[in-house]
């Protein structure tokens, strides 16, 4: 638990590098709010924590993560980035993350 914060944080697993944490005490959520694809490109909106900052990864069925858009500032909580040509595939899995706490 972080005194300063309130936030506490618990290590669930560790699996090739990447650790999967359960964060408590924070009452702000981070909630795709809308994904429109136009062509091959893709909009996605979602709930955002101003002055964070936020990345978007992609995969294609069994492949790993790649980064498609990283340092993307929230000035507001609503924040939205346009991905060109990422798309093309049949099956895309896309996730948005939280690079760092505000």
């Amino acid at each position: 638990l972080d005194s300063a914060s309130g936030l506490g944080v618990q290590l669930l697993s560790t699996s090739n590098g990447v650790a999967t944490v359960r964060i408590s005490g924070l009452d702000y959520v981070l909630r795709i709010l809308s994904a429109q694809k136009t062509g091959s490109n893709l909009k996605l909106v979602w709930d955002s924590f101003p002055g964070s900052s936020y990345f978007v990864q992609g995969r294609d069925n069994s492949t790993s993560w790649q980064t498609l858009a990283t340092n993307l500032q929230a000035t507001s909580q609503v924040s939205t980035v346009t991905l060109t040509n990422v798309m093309t595939n049949f099956m895309r899995f896309l996730r948005i993350g939280s690079d760092t706490s505000p």
